[in-house]
């Protein structure tokens, strides 16, 4: 399953949610909005608003700015990660 990570480095929740994919070994797509003002409009259209990141999964279905605990939880539930 295709995962697109929309962020930047200079936020800390982009940083602590990459994070987690990263300890787990989850393969995404990072499209640092720091690098490219498209990535930015992208964001902004698949979420409707400006907060970061937005995490879109193969489906479509997204996640904006996520806690922890939300992330890890669709995480095991699209059984990307193991239940643990």
């Amino acid at each position: 399953m295709k995962i697109a990570f929309y962020g930047s480095d200079w936020s800390s929740d982009c940083r602590d949610s990459k994070e987690i994919l990263e300890r787990h070994k989850v393969e995404f797509e990072d499209y640092d909005l720091s690098r490219d003002s498209e990535y930015s409009r992208i964001a902004k259209q698949i979420s409707g608003g400006s907060n970061i990141p937005v995490i879109r999964f193969g489906d479509g279905k997204f996640l904006i700015n996520p806690s922890k605990e939300v992330l890890l939880e669709e995480l095991r539930n699209r059984e990307i990660i193991n239940p643990a």
